[in-house]
């Protein structure tokens, strides 16, 4: 039987989850936990300190312990909607975690539009003259910003398909609108089982 307890929100950075995460939990009267302030909270350090001092590498672990503890606790409020960050689903521990836990919802943009949400209305400058992306999320590759997030789309897209059961576009909605189609979807499956 499908656990319906936590609604996921997936996607790349800058597709909304945070913010449509809480629309979405201020339509069902939940809350919306942050996996990224999870894990700040945790570790007692932001996220470019963690990747500071052990790369990539100490942050997934960071991120695959705060999401096991996040998918085993008991909740409060039904459902919970938890906004993952946008390489929660690299590691398949992870992905199992999402799928066993509750229902998941792809956030999809285009590429243009993660740009400009990431880098700002400045973004194909940024990328020109290869400037840093964000203090609060370090680059994970050498590539200028906009062929990172072309790159990275690639790899992660057939994983956010494999952990979802719905999808909804960012790059044409208001937030409140994606979140209204989710409350929708969330609503007819929790009706059908």
């Amino acid at each position: 039987m499908m656990d319906l307890q936590r609604i996921y929100l997936t996607g790349y950075r800058g597709t909304g989850k945070s913010t449509v995460g809480k629309q979405l939990a201020n339509l069902l009267g939940t809350r919306c936990l942050d996996l990224d302030r999870r894990i700040e909270a945790s570790a007692g350090k932001s996220i470019k300190t963690l990747f500071d001092e052990g790369g990539e590498e100490l942050f997934r672990q960071w991120e695959h312990d705060c999401l096991r503890e996040v998918a085993s606790a008991e909740v409060e409020t039904v459902p919970l909607v938890v906004a993952l960050g946008g390489g929660a689903i690299l590691r398949e521990q992870n992905r199992q975690l999402i799928k066993q836990s509750g229902v998941c919802v792809w956030l999809q943009s285009s590429v243009e539009t993660i740009a400009q949400r990431i880098l700002g209305r400045g973004y194909a400058r940024a990328a020109k003259l290869n400037q840093p992306k964000s203090a609060h999320r370090p680059a994970l590759t050498d590539l200028d910003p906009v062929q990172e997030i072309v790159q990275l789309l690639k790899v992660r897209d057939p994983l956010y398909d494999e952990v979802s059961g719905s999808t909804a576009r960012t790059d044409r909605q208001s937030p409140r609108q994606v979140a209204l189609e989710i409350f929708a979807w969330y609503h007819d499956l929790s009706t059908s089982h």
